[in-house]
């Protein structure tokens, strides 16, 4: 990746009580438009193998 952006972070709870990462938002379409929506975000999701969540692909940014 080139230059800067701005990316904001929002962080929850797991079941376990454990603060983890729910999703990136990316303030920026990285100069890929067809595949990065601006604004856009990334929700962590588990990972198959158990362990650290993976960061999901990019998707259209969801308004609480």
């Amino acid at each position: 990746r080139k230059g800067d952006y701005t990316q904001a972070r929002e962080w929850g709870y797991d079941e376990n009580g454990n603060l983890v990462p729910k999703r990136d938002i990316d303030f920026t379409d990285h100069g890929r438009p067809k595949e990065h929506p601006n604004p856009h975000q990334h929700d962590y999701i588990p990972n198959p193998a158990g362990g650290t969540l993976q960061h999901g692909p990019a998707k259209d940014l969801e308004i609480p």
